[in-house]
């Protein structure tokens, strides 16, 4: 029995002392991460002292509308399975998306919230009441975000709330400066959290950055765009500020063209300036530095290759087109969060707004109106009526 209680006391006290030893690695790995953190913000606020440069800025790119042709070539090798079930299946093929996953959370005080509100006459709503996504925050301070009718909690710490009153080289690197002092952490994992749940590609997770910049600063246009900024650099995302005399825009570089936006051009990459909410007008020059902050990617990412995961209520809207003298009448229920987020998606190529396929409550309603629509229908008859009802029954 002694034998037992000694070796109980040593294992006790090895399980102590190796805890104890793993605790201090730990405090002193986020110790050294922290000054390399600190280490990097120092160099890049000292860059950001540094002279800037002028940049001449072009009008945005206005996309080709040369009459195509009328007719369309026809292949003599059709490969394509014309089969009702390929026509529903593979057409409306959507990626899978992971579900969502609640959690509770005890918040203490609410800076703000906002949402956004937007109905159609010609439509009529078929859908469940909102959910709220809540994540879980520390004790303290947030913000209630709506994102395209989603509302989520984010933790905001009071000492990010700077603002500058002159806009200059020196004051925009001293927001850097102050900004990366404070608990901004805290509020990058709230936003990286709710990226993941609804699926966000770069842009998707720009405008939530935003929208959450302007919860903070509110009318303040100099300073939202200084955070977005900030918040989209410290995401790993590529971003860039410029100015010119009183006014500060937010640049994004990317491989795809963004149609109608002002861009000027550093080492063959286009830097397009965006605003989210507001018309750009002519902008002759602008002052920027030249350089990224380590380790951020190159081009902001406006591939779509799913579709945010948005589907908190559905719309419905009466469809109708004739064929061949007979008048078909149904309607389509659709996703309207996912419409209000491609309505203000950027200009930008078309084979993007391909990528993401259809969202499952229109795949179903569109098989749901069409399987028995076209039973018993030919091949080629069933391709010519979804034809027609494209061509003639749309209101686009």
């Amino acid at each position: 029995m002694r034998k037992i209680i000694v070796l109980f006391l040593f294992l006790s006290l090895t399980f102590n002392a190796f805890s104890d030893a793993y605790s201090d690695w730990k405090k002193q790995q986020s110790q050294a991460f922290e000054a390399f953190r600190q280490d990097e913000d120092s160099a890049f606020r000292a860059f950001l002292e540094k002279e800037w440069k002028e940049f001449q800025v072009f009008k945005g790119i206005v996309q080709d509308k040369t009459p195509k042709i009328e007719e369309a070539p026809v292949s003599d090798k059709l490969n394509f399975d014309f089969s009702i079930g390929n026509l529903f299946k593979s057409w409306f093929k959507k990626p899978t998306v992971e579900q969502k996953k609640d959690a509770d959370t005890v918040p203490t005080s609410v800076i703000d919230d906002t949402s956004i509100v937007d109905s159609s006459d010609d439509e009529t709503s078929v859908s469940q009441e909102p959910i709220k996504e809540i994540f879980p925050v520390p004790a303290g301070t947030y913000v209630t975000l709506n994102y395209f009718g989603n509302d989520f909690l984010i933790p905001m710490d009071r000492n990010m709330e700077i603002r500058i009153s002159v806009v200059s080289e020196s004051s925009i690197a001293s927001f850097w400066r102050e900004m990366s002092q404070s608990n901004y952490a805290s509020a990058l994992d709230g936003l990286a959290k709710t990226r993941e749940v609804y699926g966000l590609n770069d842009w998707g997770y720009a405008v939530q950055v935003q929208r959450f910049s302007e919860l903070i600063y509110k009318q303040s246009s100099w300073n939202s765009k200084l955070m977005t900024w900030f918040l989209l650099t410290k995401s790993g995302i590529s971003a860039r500020i410029a100015y010119r005399g009183d006014d500060v825009y937010l640049m994004i570089p990317s491989s795809n063209i963004l149609y109608g936006h002002p861009f000027f051009t550093i080492d063959g990459t286009n830097y397009y300036i965006v605003s989210f909410d507001e018309n750009i007008g002519a902008i002759p020059s602008v002052y920027t530095y030249q350089g990224d902050y380590p380790g951020i990617a190159d081009n902001m990412e406006m591939n779509l290759e799913i579709l945010p995961d948005l589907n908190q209520n559905s719309r419905g809207r009466n469809m109708q087109f004739t064929y061949k003298g007979e008048k078909y009448s149904f309607e389509l229920k659709y996703e309207k969060q996912v419409v209000d987020f491609l309505e203000r998606y950027p200009h930008t190529d078309n084979f993007v707004y391909f990528e993401g396929g259809i969202s499952d409550i229109f795949s179903k309603s569109i098989e749901d109106a069409f399987i028995p629509i076209l039973k018993g229908k030919s091949e080629a008859e069933a391709v010519n009526l979804i034809l027609r009802f494209v061509q003639t029954g749309l209101d686009i």
